[in-house]
């Protein structure tokens, strides 16, 4: 399964997400079949690249997620 986490499209945008990246983790390891998509954002309390350390796909387009 592919779980893809859209960026702010709110306005005023809003910071929050779904899943943090220690969330992500925590998910991952107790269903190993999940993959994350982050879709790009300047914008997100959580930086591209705190996805990324973790080994989550950021990305620019989410329409292969599920």
């Amino acid at each position: 399964m592919k779980i893809g986490i859209i960026k702010e499209y709110k306005n005023p945008p809003d910071k929050r997400v779904v899943f943090s990246p220690s969330m992500c983790l925590e998910t991952k390891k107790k269903f190993p079949e999940i993959e994350f998509f982050v879709e790009r954002s300047h914008i997100r309390c959580f930086t591209d690249s705190e996805y990324e350390s973790i080994g989550v796909k950021v990305v620019s387009d989410l329409s292969d997620c599920e």
